[in-house]
């Protein structure tokens, strides 16, 4: 399991000048400055040199202390400030040793530059909200910097929810709080809620996690809780963001058949769609056509076969031959699409139509071409893949057989009753017979390549 690195980089306190967090896990926020997030944003150190364990397993942390409560001053001539903590967090991340499933970091109880860094750096919001009436106007104000940030400086920012917290539920006032929250913020607030224990506020004192100090009181019960909902969170926005993709690449070809009609070649579809993907924001890759050389090449083969007349029935002719083709380079590898192995039979009949009409015949001629076992290096042993590779076409034939069952319509009159709950009646209007089959065939077209562009996308995991 990967570790959770705590304040500035991974979680409390990095960015919070109080340095709650960095005292709640039994550290110190009285050593040097340069030893914490503060010496990163001012350029001194890099992550790597900050970096604390801490006496808790998978945890590690970045202390802050009173000294980053100076950083908005000495910052203000720089016009890219805000970007500080994310460009050195990107750095420290991309290195291999950086092995961290979440990075959290606590910000400030004010709308501040450290707030503002945190939010460019981060993917998502979790709120902590009080259950008072002050706390709840503050959140009004946090949602509008949010929307400020999405649109000039992060607009991937999500709120990932709102954690009621110092709940009592003796006070008509938290209850009324959690009431208004739950009706304006809907699914964004966390069924679990955080109660007010007297041991949440004694485990700091101990340098110590609640988790650790007494998991077995309510507060700590509460946290396992609301750790549970959010890891099923995970787990559901995964599935929600594949189901998005799903409707992005539906609606794409949607447009492109609404656009083109019917009839039009296939490359003319893939570039269509390529455009409406582009514009749906979603990554994909093209066919790419690839001319095969196939220089220093030696081709040899024959044909041999039999001619059979039998003269008891002289009207009648038998052939039979056998042919092969093969390819080879001069590294002996084989040429793709060889060798052409072939067994051609002739069935011919000679008779007279008429005193006028003579030296007539018929015949019948049944080849059978053999599947060939001299595989080229850019041909595929087999069609087990659909002739498909990551939804585009790579030139092999892709076979489907489709059945469609008689159409069920009723020509005749009939009595029923419409969504008002009255008695109609309902006659079949137009053709419904077998001309469904021309229109079946581009619905099938477009309904296969719409499951292989799915699958692709499976396939890449895709993570955006």
């Amino acid at each position: 399991m990967a570790k959770i690195v705590v304040d500035v980089m991974l979680k409390p306190e990095i960015l919070d000048p109080q340095g709650n967090a960095t005292t709640g896990l039994g550290l110190s926020n009285l050593e040097s400055s340069t030893e914490t997030i503060y010496g990163v944003l001012n350029g001194t150190k890099v992550i790597s040199d900050v970096v604390k364990k801490t006496e808790f397993k998978n945890l590690d942390i970045i202390t802050s202390n009173v000294d980053l409560s100076g950083l908005e001053v000495e910052t203000a001539d720089d016009n890219m400030r805000a970007f500080i903590l994310k460009r050195e967090l990107t750095a420290y991340l991309n290195d291999s040793r950086a092995t961290y499933d979440y990075v959290l970091i606590d910000c400030p109880p004010s709308l501040s530059l450290l707030t503002v860094m945190a939010l460019v750096s981060s993917h998502s919001l979790l709120v902590p909200l009080q259950t008072e009436f002050f706390a709840l106007e503050g959140l009004t104000q946090l949602m509008k910097t949010i929307e400020r940030i999405k649109v000039n400086l992060n607009p991937e920012l999500k709120i990932r929810g709102i954690l009621l917290t110092m709940f009592d539920k003796r006070n008509k006032l938290s209850t009324q709080v959690e009431k208004e929250a739950r009706d304006y913020f809907n699914e964004k607030v966390y069924l679990t809620v955080i109660p007010r224990n007297v041991r949440l506020s004694e485990a700091p004192s101990h340098g110590m996690p609640v988790l650790m100090y007494d998991k077995s009181c309510p507060g700590s019960k509460s946290y396992f809780n609301f750790t549970d909902e959010f890891i099923n969170q995970e787990q559901e926005m995964a599935e929600l963001k594949y189901k998005e993709i799903t409707e992005k690449i539906l609606g794409a070809s949607f447009e492109v058949h609404k656009f083109l009609g019917n009839g039009f070649q296939e490359f003319i579809y893939q570039r269509a769609l390529s455009w409406e993907l582009k514009e749906k924001g979603l990554d994909f890759a093209r066919e790419i056509e690839q001319d095969i050389l196939q220089n220093n090449a030696v081709l040899y083969g024959g044909e041999t076969g039999i001619h059979l007349h039998l003269h008891e029935i002289d009207w009648l002719h038998m052939s039979s031959s056998y042919e092969i083709v093969i390819g080879e380079l001069n590294t002996n590898t084989n040429l793709p699409l060889l060798p052409a192995n072939q067994w051609k039979n002739n069935f011919r009949a000679n008779f007279d139509v008429s005193k006028n009409i003579k030296n007539s015949f018929v015949f019948l001629q049944a080849n059978y071409t053999f599947n060939q076992n001299r595989i080229g290096n850019f041909e595929t042993k087999t069609n087990n893949a659909g002739g498909i590779v990551g939804g585009l076409s790579n030139g092999a034939p892709l076979e489907l057989r489709v059945a469609f069952k008689p159409v069920a319509t009723i020509g005749k009159e009939q009595n029923t009753v419409n969504s008002d709950g009255k008695s109609v009646s309902l006659t079949a209007k137009g053709r419904h017979d077998p001309c469904v089959v021309p229109r079946a065939v581009p619905i099938v077209e477009a309904m296969i390549k719409l499951v292989l562009a799915d699958h692709y996308l499976r396939n890449l995991k895709y993570t955006r």
